[in-house]
């Protein structure tokens, strides 16, 4: 049975991105290179560029808080003046050389160190939560960062502070991957079930003691422990593989990955299964290390008006049951990959601004075109109610003279304003 995962746009990076990512990039001339300059694209994405001796091109290195770090071939517009934060790069780093860089642990976090000796520095790239860029010296004291953050009253990532690698990344959990044969893992199955029902018991209650119970809690009490959530678990030994590997591992099985921990407990045909395509993380998770290897992105028909030749979806180091469904683009490497795949979002991203900035701009010029026609309009209607006033004037220029020569005489004979005005409203209700 085939289960079908609906795809959604990917926008970061995930552990196994981190780890391919890490082995292209060692991989590339900048390893060795000195760093030329450093440039501020945005608030969060940093671009460096790297002197290649006899070589007149400049390699670029993008780092993005939270989200991505890879080479590009793509230009993009640069700022005129760079942020405080591009100017202590600046100074620390400029002129010295990528001497490596690695994965910290088997996290979502990026060590770059540059320079060697007392003299080295390093830059911390957190891809997780909200992200960070860190600027540290030879013992890791924080010189510059993006922002502070506080795990503990007397533990935090601030400037002048050592840089807390304990509680930032999991480089203290066991990072092998263990794969437990079917008894042993039906054991421990069933142990991690019943804690799960320990930490969300179900009431069982009679339909008089039974109240009206809210959406919340009922959403509470239906909550059940799934495969994937189990495979995910810190004390799983799969949780290194991450939930993609994971899930290519539970689709192989023909279960679904969302699927009830207790439902799936009562097919012992099935456990052996999953534990068989189980056996298939370690080599996929090898396969991130293994230089050479492709990258894929997966993309699919865009149903926008008009619509887009392909809309891509998601970028990958491997290619995984899940991915299916999908049209693949295979490409040399999976740095090559996430470089497409962020250009055309890019890209794509600045199209679709520049149609929203053109479309506010036809509205004021049609705002502004409705307000003068809705003034022409009135200045017509005046224009026509002097006309037919003057028209007036005309047909009657005898009587406008001897109003006029009426008015004149009563002024000439001392008569007042207020007087007037009572006369005038004495002959009109006279019908003169």
């Amino acid at each position: 049975r085939t289960t079908i995962i609906k795809m959604s746009m990917k926008s970061r990076f995930t552990t196994p991105d981190v780890r391919a990512m890490v082995r292209d990039i060692r991989g590339t001339p900048i390893m060795g290179s000195r760093v030329a300059n450093i440039y501020d694209v945005s608030d969060k994405l940093y671009l460096f560029k790297f002197a290649i001796p006899g070589v007149a091109e400049k390699y670029v290195l993008l780092l993005e808080s939270g989200i991505r770090f890879h080479t590009t071939n793509y230009t993009r517009e640069l700022p005129d003046m760079p942020s405080h934060f591009t100017m202590k790069l600046r100074k620390y780093l400029r002129t010295k050389r990528l001497e490596d860089i690695s994965q910290v642990g088997n996290d979502r976090v990026v060590k770059f160190t540059f320079g060697s000796g007392k003299s080295v520095n390093y830059i911390i790239l957190e891809l997780y939560a909200n992200g960070n860029i860190i600027l540290m010296d030879s013992d890791y004291i924080v010189i510059a960062l993006l922002r502070s953050h506080q795990f503990e009253a007397d533990v935090t990532v601030k400037v002048n502070e050592v840089y807390p690698i304990a509680y930032t990344t999991n480089i203290n959990s066991d990072q092998t991957i263990h794969v437990l044969p079917a008894d042993e893992f039906l054991d421990w199955a069933n142990r991690k079930l019943v804690e799960s029902e320990q930490q969300h018991p179900v009431p069982v209650e009679s339909p008089e003691e039974a109240g009206p119970v809210d959406k919340k809690d009922r959403k509470r009490r239906r909550r059940h422990l799934t495969v994937k959530q189990l495979l995910l678990g810190q004390d799983s030994g799969l949780a290194v593989c991450g939930p993609d590997i994971i899930e290519h591992c539970v689709l192989s099985a023909g279960l679904s990955p969302s699927q009830r921990l207790d439902q799936l407990l009562q097919q012992p045909a099935a456990v052996r299964a999953l534990c068989e395509q189980l056996q298939q993380a370690p080599g996929l998770v090898s396969q991130l290390d293994l230089p050479g290897q492709p990258g894929f992105i997966l993309a699919q028909a865009s149903s926008s008006e008009p619509p887009e030749p392909l809309q891509y979806m998601e970028f990958s180091p491997l290619l995984l049951l899940q991915h299916g469904a999908a049209r693949v683009l295979r490409m040399d490497s999976f740095e090559a990959a996430v470089d497409e795949f962020f250009a055309r979002s890019e890209s794509q991203r600045l199209a679709r601004a520049s149609k929203a900035a053109q479309e506010t701009a036809a509205r004021r010029v049609e705002k502004v075109r409705a307000d003068q026609l809705r003034a022409l309009a009135r200045l017509e209607e005046q224009q026509r109610a002097l006309q037919r006033g003057a028209g007036l004037l005309e047909q009657r220029a005898a009587e406008v003279e001897q109003v006029a020569l009426v008015l004149n005489s009563a002024l000439d004979s001392g008569m007042g304003w207020r007087d007037l005005e009572q006369m005038v409203a004495s002959e009109r209700a006279r019908g003169e």
